[in-house]
């Protein structure tokens, strides 16, 4: 959905009429879905979750639950008022100043900074001097927008132009900010004045069965016109009505909340685990200390505590003070030392294997998000299954494969969960069919039984990069080789695999182009 910076610019200009409301109460209906109740009979939804991150005013109830923010708004943010709603630049970074007031009455100022931006979406409390109290999502220190509690909030880093600072023909239309790929084919048809400064019309295209919202009328877009009162109208019709199968299924929620869950575990198993190989690697010193204490041994008195000795192993030969223990002899100390240093080089060897494991688990958690994106109710029950959500009851002979066959007779299979992946590739494909996937992202595994030619290979591409996480990409990188070259990575959960021999085609992932060279369906 093209969710840019220019539909929040308008969204945000429609939002204002919540300014100077009090925040009555606020519904925390998953780790990435909460609802402010506010006083001016207004409620505000906003969502953090990746697959469908944005905000608007509704009139649905949802139920509270317990998440790892709503403890942070019951106590800080309820009962405050928004002061003013706003956005960054043409960013798709939406900003709410909020006065609060803590037990002893004392007024405190919050900014809640909601960040729009795909699988990177995440929603960011700050206080008044810009350090960050809370997060939805915490990422590490070495990352290239670290967000952790205490450290000072900076904007993701961005080299893009604000389009409304700009003239109509200065400008690099690759080199604007918050403009999507389908408003940029717009602005090269009609200019850019002319295109950002179109008045608000919610509209929902449908064509072929595929549903497009955007802010005003794109004239690029044929199909099916919706129109709306205004945009959270359209945007809860669009999530709660057309895309309720997929947001509304149970099933589904279930499976995701599961999965975040795991996700947030791991990912905090992992910090854990860092922070002990870092201990552990400060073992040189000790070892420092075990041979400076055996080189000194008869240095060493009944009784003493501690034994100040030059470190010969230094160029400024610098004293070092190295504790002893007096109720155990001499050597007993050093072997003390010397199995400290031990324990800390097998605590490196065996973490660095664990934290590997959990990188790997990620990993597979992360590729699950993927998937379901694409699945229908029958993939979704197989992935359920698989990670024990559900039981598997009688066992199918096979699952079922998304098939299609071209105008030329060339027959396509399509695997969409880990379990039809597996299948399709090491057990329905022959050695000569063709194997492709998506360079380096999650991604179905697609098989092409047929010619393979110019024609066949920019299909079949087109199909990996449809059901990818690149989906909304362009320019994508396939993969494809011989599935002869396919080998399964063995000790992985999940249907990664490993492939040689391979060549590279890429791929603008369009699902009205692929149908046009679809015979049918099966």
């Amino acid at each position: 959905m093209p969710f840019d910076g220019l539909f929040l610019h308008h969204l945000i200009g429609e939002l204002k009429i919540i300014e100077n409301s009090k925040i009555y109460k606020i519904n925390s209906i998953t780790e990435n879905e909460y609802q402010f109740v506010l006083s001016n009979k207004n409620s505000l939804y906003i969502s953090s979750n990746p697959s469908f991150p944005h905000l608007r005013l509704t009139k649905e109830k949802f139920m509270s639950s317990n998440t790892n923010l709503s403890l942070f708004f019951k106590k800080h943010i309820e009962g405050g008022i928004i002061k003013k709603i706003y956005q960054k630049d043409n960013d798709r970074i939406a900003l709410i100043d909020i006065t609060s007031f803590n037990d002893l009455g004392y007024e405190k100022q919050y900014t809640i900074v909601i960040e729009l931006m795909g699988k990177f979406t995440n929603l960011i409390i700050l206080d008044n001097e810009g350090m960050i109290v809370e997060a939805g999502k915490k990422t590490y220190l070495t990352d290239m927008h670290p967000i952790q509690v205490k450290l000072k909030y900076e904007y993701p880093e961005s080299n893009k132009i604000n389009p409304f600072t700009i003239g109509n023909n200065d400008f690099n239309i690759n080199n604007l900010e918050g403009i999507s790929k389908i408003v940029s084919e717009e602005i090269k048809s009609y200019g850019l004045n002319e295109v950002i400064a179109r008045e608000t019309d919610p509209i929902i295209y449908k064509t072929n069965d595929k549903y497009i919202f955007y802010c005003f009328k794109l004239n690029s877009l044929i199909g099916e016109e919706m129109h709306f009162n205004n945009l959270s109208e359209m945007l809860e019709y669009f999530y709660t009505t057309i895309n309720q199968n997929k947001q509304k299924s149970i099933d589904e929620k279930n499976t995701i909340k599961y999965i975040e869950k795991e996700i947030s575990k791991l990912t905090l198993k992992k910090e854990k685990q860092l922070i002990e190989l870092e201990a552990a690697k400060n073992y040189k010193e000790i070892e420092l200390k075990a041979n400076l204490l055996l080189s000194s041994i008869n240095k060493v008195k009944k009784g003493m505590t501690e034994i100040i000795v030059n470190n010969y192993f230094s160029i400024d030969n610098e004293p070092i003070t190295i504790a002893i223990n007096p109720n155990i002899s001499i050597n007993e100390n050093i072997n003390f030392y010397f199995n400290k240093v031990k324990k800390a080089k097998r605590t490196i060897e065996i973490l660095s294997a664990t934290i590997k494991d959990t990188d790997n688990d990620i990993l597979y958690y992360n590729d699950l998000l993927s998937q379901i994106d694409h699945v229908t109710q029958s993939d979704l029950k197989e992935l359920m299954i698989e990670i024990g959500l559900k039981k598997e009851g009688i066992k199918t002979k096979k699952p079922h494969i998304l098939k299609y066959i071209d105008k030329r007779g060339n027959i396509i299979f399509v695997g969409k969960n880990n379990t039809q992946n597996n299948y399709l590739t090491h057990t329905l494909a022959h050695k000569d069919d063709y194997f492709f996937h998506v360079k380096n992202i999650p991604g179905s595994h697609v098989i092409l039984r047929g010619i393979l030619d110019n024609e066949s290979i920019k299909l079949a591409s087109n199909i990996a990069a449809y059901y990818s996480k690149a989906q909304n990409s362009k320019s994508v990188c396939v993969d494809y080789t011989l599935v002869k070259w396919v080998k399964k990575v063995k000790g992985t959960k999940g249907s990664f695999v490993i492939y040689t021999n391979e060549k590279n085609a890429w791929a603008d992932p369009d699902i009205n182009e692929i149908m046009q060279e679809i015979e049918r369906t099966e």
